[in-house]
């Protein structure tokens, strides 16, 4: 029987290893200098070090090489808090910008359950149709 705490599922131990997690935490190893023994750890540093931790994430993405920020948190009052003041970004080609052939840029299920891929120049057409 299934109760609200039972695990229902657990990445093994390649999916961990793979992860955007995982290379994160890499990342911030060997270019800051922190060194986090797991999931939990980077948690509390998320949680309790918002710029040092957002800004972590600005840089590992690339946003540092397409836009200036004035600070990390303007203002850090929730609701309402103000991230990255100055910044200017446009969505869909950030969306775009690690697109490749490697690898769909979806994958959904049918109401029947059969899994549907939507690739990278597909998507593109499909958003470049919306936007005219």
């Amino acid at each position: 029987m299934n109760t609200d705490t039972d695990l229902l599922w657990s990445p093994g131990r390649r999916e961990l290893e793979e992860s955007n997690v995982a290379a994160f935490m890499n990342w911030v190893s060997e270019v800051r200098g922190l060194h986090f023994s797991d999931y939990a750890e980077l948690w509390r540093w998320s949680s309790t070090d918002l710029a040092g931790f957002w800004s972590a994430v600005w840089e590992f993405y690339g946003l540092d090489a397409v836009t200036d920020h004035d600070e990390v948190l303007g203002r850090a009052s929730m609701p309402g808090a103000d991230w990255f003041p100055g910044a200017r970004l446009n969505f869909a080609e950030r969306c775009f910008a690690r697109a490749t052939d490697a690898r769909p840029a979806l994958v959904c299920l049918t109401e029947g359950g059969t899994p549907e891929e939507t690739s990278w120049s597909e998507l593109r057409r499909q958003v470049a149709d919306v936007a005219a």
